[in-house]
């Protein structure tokens, strides 16, 4: 039988799906043709059910992480399609990625730039 993860609101999600929808992911950017010099890894994925959010941590070795997380936003809606015609989301979803990395500081300042990109798009 498989584990279960408990999330933040008390909802169980599956290992197996998670692991699953990890690698969909994964091997959709990969086949990115714009994402072929960027180095980057998918560190996180958080699936909300019920707002339909895939949040999507990433994490840069040796690139730059405002350029790979603008690269990585013009597939969001691609990604979302991809995602729903695998059958992984029940409907088309919201895509953010993020950056997933131990340097709270930097975490901080890439939060305050997608909320300005978010209030432009607005």
């Amino acid at each position: 039988m498989e584990k279960m993860l408990l999330t933040k609101k008390g909802k169980s999600i599956n290992r197996k799906n998670d692991r699953e929808l990890l690698l969909t992911v994964s091997v959709f950017l990969l086949n990115q043709e714009e994402l072929r010099k960027q180095f980057w890894t998918v560190k996180s994925i958080n699936y909300d059910k019920v707002v339909q959010v895939v949040k999507i941590g990433i994490n840069t070795t040796n690139g730059k992480l405002g350029t790979t997380l603008a690269k990585l936003r013009k597939t969001s809606r691609n990604l979302s399609d991809y995602l729903y015609d695998q059958g992984i989301t029940f409907r088309k979803t919201k895509i953010v990625f993020y950056v997933d990395k131990e340097d709270i500081e930097i975490e901080r300042i890439y939060n305050l730039l997608s909320n300005i990109e978010n209030k432009k798009e607005d």
